[in-house]
């Protein structure tokens, strides 16, 4: 019997995810800023709608 090793995480594949993720919270906030600056809406209208 051989003794399974615990699967490690990808972390080539784990660091483009989170620079993915972290990426799109920028656009998004820059977007959203740059609403709320032209037209002087709220965040949560931008983010929830």
């Amino acid at each position: 019997m051989s003794i399974k090793k615990p699967k490690s995480v990808d972390t080539i594949l784990l660091a483009l995810i989170v620079l993915m993720v972290a990426g799109g919270f920028l656009i998004f906030s820059s977007a959203s800023l740059g609403l709320m600056a032209r037209d002087g809406v709220s965040f949560g209208s931008v983010a929830f709608n």
